[in-house]
């Protein structure tokens, strides 16, 4: 269910890539939360590919330490878990880690 809100001056608190993002849906969609919600999301990769491939493609940032790597890594993972909808058992992240394999063979 969506709900229609009223986004009062969005348009001036938005910069950059977000107000890019407002500015390109129509004004029915602009107005609708969960719309703007998602494309939102989808524009800043914060799905559960964009966390699959933080997660897969992660890097040291500079001055970042391994401990701090590796909590970065855990979010992008249990992000990228949570967004697919894995069942939080054994057998959930078996099949998780099974299908994640399959994906990086056919890429």
């Amino acid at each position: 269910m969506t709900s229609a809100i009223h986004i009062p001056k969005f348009e001036y608190i938005a910069k950059g890539k977000a107000l890019e993002v407002y500015s390109r849906l129509p004004p029915t969609h602009a107005s609708d939360y969960d719309i703007l919600k998602e494309s939102l999301l989808k524009r800043f990769q914060l799905t559960e590919e964009g966390f699959r491939l933080k997660f897969r493609n992660g890097k040291p940032e500079s001055g970042e330490s391994s401990g701090q790597f590796v909590a970065r890594l855990d979010n992008y993972l249990m992000r990228w878990m949570e967004l697919s909808g894995v069942a939080n058992t054994y057998e959930g992240l078996r099949d998780f880690v099974t299908k994640g394999a399959v994906h990086t063979c056919i890429e």
